[in-house]
């Protein structure tokens, strides 16, 4: 086996087990999901979370669905990430920061 072969797996065991970690630590309640898409100090529901981690999956789901495209083709480095989603992506966060702005304007006296 050479050296990449190690690392490769190496690296596919160390995040197999960061997964597993979160997933037990999820599991057990020491990482709260409970107020993941809340807003702090009230608990209601905040939308620009829920779009926010919705956008995050979708964009890590397209270039993971782009890079597994590539694996039969012998490419030997990662896809171009597209224009579209990387303005989608700073759009996001805009949304994100005005909806974390107002909120925290929304609270002062």
């Amino acid at each position: 086996m050479a050296i990449h072969d190690w690392l490769y797996w190496g690296l596919q065991v160390w995040l197999a087990l960061m997964v597993a970690t979160v997933v037990v630590k999820m599991l057990q309640g020491d990482i709260a999901l409970t107020e993941a898409m809340a807003h702090e100090h009230q608990g209601t529901l905040a939308p620009e979370r829920a779009q926010l981690f919705l956008m995050s999956i979708g964009a890590v789901a397209y270039y993971a669905f782009q890079g597994f495209s590539l694996l039969g083709t012998g490419a030997t480095s990662l896809p171009d990430v597209d224009d579209t989603v990387v303005t989608l992506f700073a759009g996001s966060n805009g949304i994100y920061l005005f909806g974390k702005h107002t909120f925290a304007n929304r609270r002062l006296p």
